[in-house]
């Protein structure tokens, strides 16, 4: 995703992120949203599935909220 943002110095800065949803068949999606100059699309598929198998080994319930489809 792509956001335009106008800077304090009236420039325009369009910031890209990404967002990735891992696995949804325990309810919400658990995965990230990451905007910094040096992410790439494979660290937050990464960081996706290993929110889907921490909360899965550890029992956490998914809540509607952060993440939710």
């Amino acid at each position: 995703m792509q956001i335009p943002i106008v800077r304090s110095d009236c420039r325009l800065h369009t910031y890209s992120g990404f967002r990735v949803q891992h696995n949804g068949a325990r309810g919400p999606y658990k995965g990230g949203v990451r905007f910094h100059p040096e992410v790439d699309l494979d660290e937050v598929r990464a960081l996706a599935a290993l929110m889907t198998w921490k909360t899965a080994i550890t029992g956490t319930p998914l809540r509607r909220g952060e993440g939710s489809a």
